[in-house]
């Protein structure tokens, strides 16, 4: 059987990145601040505005994307929301505490799925006069740029 293999864009991956948070892993920023600092969370609309205050600003970002070092961040969120240091430094350095992984049966399917379910982009094709390359483009192209590094 010959498989016709429809032509891959050469692309320059330098970074993959996955974004586990609620995904696969499940991420409550509140249950954090609350838990490291309940002081600054008497309610819910508090705890929410303070978990942002932390999570939503560059200085986590980077941390999060690996731009950033643990003590360097610590000391940020720190001097910027004037929090107590050591405290801080405890949060970010047991932050893997709070995620923990999520069961395939916290998503339940309504509908059955079909064994064969690839995405038909005939549609989309011809609203757009545009083909989707072969999806095994893709899988070839992430793992050449893996085992060649």
């Amino acid at each position: 059987m010959t498989v016709a293999r429809a032509a891959c864009p050469a692309a320059d991956i330098r970074h993959i990145v996955f974004d586990f948070g609620a995904v696969v892993l499940q991420w409550k920023p509140t249950d954090v601040v609350k838990r490291h600092f309940p002081e600054r969370c008497p309610d819910a609309a508090a705890a929410q505005a303070f978990a942002r205050a932390v999570f939503a600003h560059g200085d986590w970002q980077q941390f999060d994307a690996g731009l950033a070092d643990a003590p360097t961040t610590g000391a940020r969120l720190a001097a910027r929301l004037e929090l107590d240091a050591q405290r801080v430094h405890d949060m970010v350095h047991c932050i893997d505490d709070h995620l923990q992984p999520i069961a395939s049966s916290d998503f339940p399917s309504a509908a059955q799925r079909p064994f064969n379910s690839r995405l038909n982009s005939l549609k989309l094709a011809k609203t757009f006069d545009f083909m989707l390359p072969a999806w095994q483009c893709g899988v070839e192209r992430a793992l050449t740029e893996i085992f060649n590094k």
